[in-house]
């Protein structure tokens, strides 16, 4: 359902169009978040630490969260730096401007120093960062995700130790393991860097 959303925002322009300027800016609670994101967005949710998001009479319908720089990102966390982990709109919907009122209510709120996102290059060009005001840094490596029937994995969720911590032969790769169990490795194009500085 969400890659229908993306493809019917980019080809068939059908969706539900609202903007932003006639939304509310609201903080979202972490299960908030997850519940939105989980239906919502292609990776899912992710940890965050501050959340906000959009609402339409009363109904929640584009969210943004930010946390501080991530190791597994190979960043170091630091005071006034902070990384823009999702955004995304209610399924089948469009909020025009909504990336730029949320952000900028963060900026406002915050005052960061610096922050860093990444687009999927399989689904952006990174005009919505641009619009924000980011810089283009650079491409990184493909990365990969699973697949097993219709679902959809991120591959974190498989890293190698967390199979041997659940009983799999520690003398397998992890790709092995997970072959063996019936998923698919799906390579994607990787991601644009984008950064942001005060």
């Amino acid at each position: 359902n969400i890659l229908k959303s993306m493809l019917k925002a980019q080809i068939v322009k059908d969706s539900k169009r609202v903007y932003g300027r006639k939304t509310e800016v609201v903080e979202v609670t972490n299960k908030q978040a997850v519940d939105f994101l989980e239906k919502n967005h292609l990776q899912g949710s992710s940890i965050s630490k501050y959340r906000y998001g959009l609402s339409y009479k009363g109904e929640l319908i584009a969210i943004m969260t930010f946390s501080n720089l991530r190791k597994a990102t190979g960043q170091k966390s630091k005071e006034g730096s902070y990384e823009l982990i999702r955004f995304c709109n209610k399924l089948n919907h469009t909020v025009v401007g909504g990336a730029s009122k949320l952000f900028a209510h963060f900026i406002r709120t915050h005052s960061p120093d610096y922050v860093l996102s990444y687009a999927n290059r399989d689904w952006s060009t990174g005009s919505v960062y641009e619009k924000l005001g980011m810089t283009f840094k650079g491409y990184t490596p493909p990365g990969y995700f699973y697949t097993k029937s219709k679902y959809r994995f991120s591959r974190f969720q498989f890293q190698k130790h967390k199979l041997v911590e659940q009983g799999e032969d520690p003398k397998l790769t992890e790709y092995e393991i997970m072959t063996k169990n019936g998923y698919h490795r799906v390579w994607d194009t990787g991601n644009l860097k984008y950064e942001w500085k005060q």
